[in-house]
């Protein structure tokens, strides 16, 4: 069974925007994954740092917890590394960014749909950018499953906006099917780590566009661009007109169903 995992970022209230970003693959991938990810968690910066619990990007890059008395350019490197490891086993990705002013523009027009309002037709979104993949890249198996870091607080978003898409999807009948919404703890599901990385390296870059406009196809942050560059992972920008319509994706789903 392929399988998808995301983290978000910027969720908190009076953010100036918000995240998901998701990791893809499928089991021999992540198989691969997992023994790449805790050799670096067992050797950190080829041992010479103390070995880590678990990953987060937030301790790492701020020198908190297991991180203490890291310095910022060795959390940068670090970064670098584990990022070489999505690479390194192939994995796909994609991240679908919604800025505030155009959360505050969909909230003051139309009312929220059936994918929950603005949040969470991102959240279709990034679920709908999984299946993208699966369907151009990974055909093959018949089920896709969907794995989201357990945060109580975000879990009946979550459960909505997954459900508005599995019900389409599965009205198109398309392979592969979203099989399944889990929730776990990312200390103990490495991908879930990965996904916590990638979910910072978009938004670390978004702010440094905070206060102008991107250059189409221009990322900041040396791992993004890498990532960006190599045409295996999607970053997208929702805007006014995209927020909550998710018409052209539900028309591709039966198109391709036909």
């Amino acid at each position: 069974m392929l399988c998808a995992y995301f983290d978000d970022s910027g969720t908190r209230a009076g953010a100036n925007f918000a995240l998901l970003a998701g990791l893809f693959g499928n089991p021999h991938q992540w198989d691969h994954f997992n023994g790449l990810w805790q050799q670096a968690l067992n050797a950190p910066l080829d041992g010479a740092k103390a070995p880590l619990r678990r990953f987060h990007m937030f301790d790492c890059y701020g020198g908190r917890n297991d991180f203490t008395g890291w310095v910022r350019t060795e959390a940068e490197d670090f970064a670098q590394q584990l990022g070489s490891i999505f690479f390194k086993c192939g994995l796909w990705g994609g991240a679908t960014v919604l800025t505030a002013r155009a959360a505050d523009k969909r909230a003051a027009g139309d009312q929220p749909r059936e994918s929950g309002g603005a949040e969470g037709s991102v959240i279709q979104n990034s679920f709908h950018l999984a299946l993208d993949w699966a369907r151009k890249n990974a055909a093959y198996d018949r089920e896709i499953a969907f794995m989201f870091e357990d945060r109580p607080d975000r879990k009946k978003e979550y459960e909505t906006a997954y459900m508005a898409f599995s019900d389409h999807a599965r009205a198109a009948n398309i392979l592969p099917l979203p099989a399944s919404l889990t929730f776990a703890n990312a200390a103990k599901e490495l991908p879930l780590q990965a996904a916590d990385l990638f979910a910072w390296e978009v938004y670390q870059d978004e702010l440094s566009f905070l206060h102008r406009e991107r250059p189409t196809g221009q990322f900041n942050r040396k791992l993004l661009a890498r990532m960006a560059a190599s045409g295996r992972f999607r970053i997208q920008s929702a805007t006014s007109e995209t927020i909550g319509n998710l018409a052209l994706q539900k028309a591709e789903l039966t198109s391709s169903a036909r």
